[in-house]
């Protein structure tokens, strides 16, 4: 039996059987993912940070779709179809919006340290733990924040000469032999092996030297790492910013202090077990952040397609005063959508 066989009655009967039933569905299904997301942070270490601007954009842009979906609903049930047209392709402009604030949140938590896959620690390429840099005589340290030469801050002008100076280690295949490093105009920097407290040097050639010796595999390795952590601006951990205030470690929901590079849990510092643990320990964060939003954002693409179904029947004007049901329960999943994302944005902002 073809669509134009059922009443409105029992069109909007069908509808509303549709979106009920996939409204109960994604109910458990993000149910779900929060009961995981909520376990999993037990005797766990987990990543707490605050949410990328373009999330607040994205909330703000599903509020005021619902409101222009409630305005092509009371603008169809006054049979007037041009209004209804308009609101409707508004609606679905403020999706894609929707769209591109998601992408643009995600490159802000990517430009954070907060990836997809990845971990928390950085035990490998940790600065100091196995190179540290010297800058014209004196050794810069690194407080877990900032680098710092000669009890002085370094300048931004001296971490962009590091940098600029290690970048073709950090590029370079971590089994490379030989790379010659140039120095930079005005700075003279030397790379220091921290076990044996031994300059590396290089021969004519390039091969990189410990002593009268080229260096092993492993210390190539770990060269790379350190070279890596330190150009991407990362520190002991896989996150970039200031700890404490962009981003903090909870352990068992009770936060993690970090004094001099040493993380406390209750005031004692963390045991070798939370220490192996963190070195192994995913960023959780990350991984259901992501899940959890793109699930999200597949629902947005289904309510797009069916405004569009809506839009070609506003435009072919089916829809009016007395066939108005498609705009009304698109709009009711619509609505929902928001009220998800709002559920799911604050959960992540206050309670994560």
């Amino acid at each position: 039996m073809s669509e134009d066989h059922f009443t409105p009655d029992q069109k909007g009967n069908n509808y509303r059987h549709l979106v009920i039933l996939f409204i109960l569905t994604s109910c458990m299904l993000f149910s779900g993912f929060i009961s995981a997301y909520v376990v999993s942070m037990m005797d766990k270490f987990w990543v707490d940070f605050a949410m990328p601007n373009a999330f607040w954009w994205s909330t703000l842009i599903l509020v005021a779709s619902s409101g222009t979906i409630y305005l092509a609903l009371k603008a169809a049930k006054q049979d007037k179809v041009q209004s209804a047209k308009m609101f409707v392709l508004i609606t679905i402009l403020l999706g894609c919006a929707f769209g591109a604030s998601q992408w643009t949140a995600w490159k802000q938590l990517n430009a954070s340290g907060i990836y997809f896959v990845g971990g928390i620690s950085n035990a490998q390429g940790a600065y100091g733990t196995d190179y540290s840099a010297y800058l014209n005589g004196s050794e810069i340290t690194f407080d877990g924040d900032s680098y710092s030469c000669a009890g002085k801050t370094l300048e931004e002008n001296e971490l962009s000469a590091l940098t600029s100076f290690i970048d073709p280690l950090a590029n370079y295949s971590m089994n490379a032999q030989s790379l010659k490093l140039e120095q930079i105009p005005g700075n003279t920097f030397r790379i220091l092996h921290k076990q044996t407290g031994n300059f590396l040097s290089q021969a004519s050639d390039g091969t990189w030297l410990l002593g009268d010796s080229a260096l092993s595999n492993t210390d190539r390795g770990k060269l790379f790492y350190w070279a890596f952590s330190l150009k991407n601006g990362y520190g002991d951990l896989f996150l970039k910013g200031e700890y404490g205030k962009d981003y903090k470690l909870l352990f068992d929901f009770q936060p993690v202090k970090r004094v001099d590079r040493t993380f406390y849990i209750d005031g004692a510092p963390i045991s070798a077990k939370q220490e192996l643990d963190l070195l192994e320990a995913p960023n959780k964060t990350g991984q259901f952040l992501f899940v959890i939003a793109c699930m999200h954002f597949l629902h947005i693409v289904l309510g797009l397609i069916i405004l569009g179904v809506v839009m070609a029947k506003v435009m072919r004007k089916k829809v009016g005063s007395q066939n108005f049901r498609s705009i009304q329960y698109a709009g009711f999943f619509w609505h929902f959508l928001g009220c998800l994302w709002l559920f799911l944005f604050l959960f992540l902002e206050y309670i994560h």
